[in-house]
């Protein structure tokens, strides 16, 4: 999410809000009812425009609004926007990310399990992690020579296409066509050892990985999604990998 588009979202909810303010008021005797009138008064202010999650926080009266990965808060009269991270310091979590994660975590759920290149251990998966990868990222081969040992740990890996120079480019194309190989698993680790692969196409995912990278805001690769949906940015020798693996499911 850039910084223009987030404040020119931010701009026309603040409009919308401020037109009937008065015929909000105070909305429901609960948390739940004012979360409930809050989200029915959104939908009527920005059609088409439903927000995924309105949930009390642990703040009297302020609501956290989610529209896809866009986090806001509103007083439960809708006069107050509050932008920024809400963090609570005496259990030391950010709340704001935690809701992001959520977030991450139910955008790539919701992906058919077909649609990804995994690794996967021998056994039952322990722990399953996401990577935005490009086949041309020196990093991101350094992670993949590391498969192997993440499997053996118990780690499923999945991927997800990054082409960093953007779609329309060689390695948009190299991705395309690891995808459209017969042997998905074997081309697109040729392709991460730097080896040639054949050329082909069919449809594939690519676009719509590209797509869902920038929604998540990456920047580089790899870019590791743990399960609980929390975002590593960057390459991560096995141990230290391991541990935030170990963590996040703990969490």
């Amino acid at each position: 999410m850039s910084l223009i588009s987030k404040r020119l979202f931010v701009s026309t909810l603040a409009c919308c809000l401020l037109m009937p303010a008065a015929a909000l008021a105070d909305a429901g005797k609960t948390a739940a009812d004012g979360a409930k009138a809050l989200r029915q008064r959104l939908v009527k202010l920005i059609p088409g425009q439903a927000p995924d999650a309105v949930e009390p926080t642990p703040i009297p009266g302020l609501f956290q609004v989610r529209y896809g990965l866009k986090v806001f808060y509103l007083t439960g009269n809708g006069r107050y926007l509050i932008q920024g991270q809400l963090v609570d310091l005496k259990d030391r979590q950010n709340l704001t990310d935690t809701s992001l994660d959520k977030a991450r975590l139910g955008l790539i759920d919701a992906l058919p399990a077909s649609s990804f290149i995994e690794y996967r251990p021998k056994g039952k998966a322990r722990y399953t992690i996401s990577v935005f990868s490009d086949v041309d990222c020196p990093y991101c081969r350094a992670l993949h020579a590391e498969v192997p040992a993440l499997n053996r740990k118990g780690v499923a890996v999945r991927y997800l296409f990054f082409p960093r120079s953007g779609p329309d480019t060689p390695s948009y194309y190299t991705a395309v066509s690891a995808w459209c190989a017969k042997d998905r698993q074997t081309a697109f680790t040729r392709a991460m050892e730097g080896k040639a692969i054949p050329k082909a196409t069919c449809a594939n995912p690519v676009k719509r990985d590209f797509d869902l990278g920038v929604r998540f805001g990456v920047e580089g690769t790899p870019t590791i999604v743990l399960q609980n949906g929390q975002v590593l940015p960057g390459y991560l020798p096995v141990d230290k990998l391991m541990q935030a693996i170990k963590d996040a499911s703990a969490s």
